[in-house]
C-alpha cells in the first residue's frame, strides 16, 4: 500500500467552501441529553434533541477556524464577518420559542475593539420576522448587537474578530437549574 506524508498543500485540487456551509456545523450538549445535526440539503440542516433535565442546553456551533478536519482539507480560517449577512428560516417544535425570555440566542465569541476576549448574546427574536416557531432571521454582522431589549440594551458586536458562535437550544420547561423531567422531551 502506498502512502504520502505531506506537510502542506502543493498540487492538490481545491474548491471553495461557502461560509456557513451546513456540512461544517457541529453540535455540543451535556450527557445524558442526546442531539444530532443532519445536513438536509445544500443550504439546510436539521437539529433534533432529546432533553432529560430542566437545565439541558444544546449548542449549534460554527467555528471560524476548522479545528476538526485534517489541516490539508480544512476550510479557510476567516474571523472577519464584516459586511456579511446570515439569513435563514427558523422552524422549531418542542423547544423554547424564539420570543421567550430564555429563547434561542446566538452567542458570539470573539474580541472587542481593544483585542480582549468578549462574548455577545444576540437574542434571535430581535432579528426575526414571523412567528416564534416559524420565522425568517436576518443577521447583518456589521449592524447586529447583543442585548435583550434593543436599542436600550444594545451591545454592538465587533464583526472582524469572531472566533466562533453558537445557537442555544433548550426545552420549553428550561429553568437553568437542576431537575429531571418525568419523561424525555423531544425537540
Amino acid at each position: 500500500m502506498t502512502y504520502w506524508l505531506c506537510d502542506k498543500r502543493k498540487h492538490q485540487q481545491s474548491a471553495p467552501v461557502m461560509r456557513f456551509d451546513p456540512r461544517f456545523w457541529t453540535l455540543n450538549f451535556p450527557r445524558p441529553m442526546m442531539a444530532s445535526v443532519v445536513t438536509t440539503g445544500p443550504e439546510s440542516l436539521r437539529v433534533e434533541a432529546t432533553f432529560y433535565r430542566s437545565d439541558d442546553l444544546a449548542g449549534l456551533i460554527w467555528e471560524s477556524e476548522d479545528i476538526w478536519d485534517h489541516p490539508l482539507l480544512a476550510y479557510e480560517t476567516n474571523r472577519d464577518y464584516s459586511h456579511l449577512t446570515l439569513t435563514f428560516r427558523w422552524r422549531s417544535q418542542g423547544i423554547m420559542p424564539l420570543d421567550a425570555v430564555n429563547g434561542p440566542t446566538l452567542t458570539i465569541e470573539g474580541r472587542d475593539a481593544d483585542g480582549q476576549p468578549k462574548s455577545w448574546f444576540v437574542r434571535l427574536w430581535n432579528y426575526a420576522s414571523g412567528t416564534a416557531e416559524d420565522a425568517q432571521i436576518v443577521l447583518p454582522f456589521s449592524q447586529i448587537a447583543g442585548g435583550f431589549m434593543l436599542p436600550d440594551e444594545a451591545d454592538p458586536i465587533v464583526p472582524d474578530a469572531i472566533d466562533r458562535m453558537f445557537i442555544s437550544i433548550v426545552p420549553p420547561q428550561y429553568s437553568g437549574g437542576p431537575g429531571d423531567f418525568a419523561s424525555a422531551v423531544e425537540g
